[in-house]
């Protein structure tokens, strides 16, 4: 499982955004790619369920007014594979 939020950045803080899409890419050592895409719900937040890959690394991408936002790249099993995207 690889989950996490997209938040806007204010002045006032982080702000969850509902309803971005999110596409997560896989980047392994025989192929790259986008494997599958879903939108954040009410509370910004997004979860891919795939089977466990350890030999690849997953990227989260998501894109608010025009612009492509990243999330740090993560393997599956590290810090549970939360990511935060922070889009401005």
């Amino acid at each position: 499982m690889i989950g996490g939020q997209v938040v806007r950045q204010e002045i006032r803080g982080p702000v969850p955004l509902a309803g971005i899409g999110v596409t997560l890419h896989r980047i392994g050592p025989n192929a790259a790619g986008a494997i599958d895409s879903l939108q954040t719900d009410r509370s910004g937040e997004f979860v891919f369920r795939l089977a466990a890959d350890s030999t690849s690394m997953y990227l989260a991408t998501a894109r608010h007014a025009g612009i492509a936002y990243f999330a740090p790249p993560t393997r599956l099993g590290e810090v549970a594979g939360e990511s935060e995207i922070i889009v401005f």
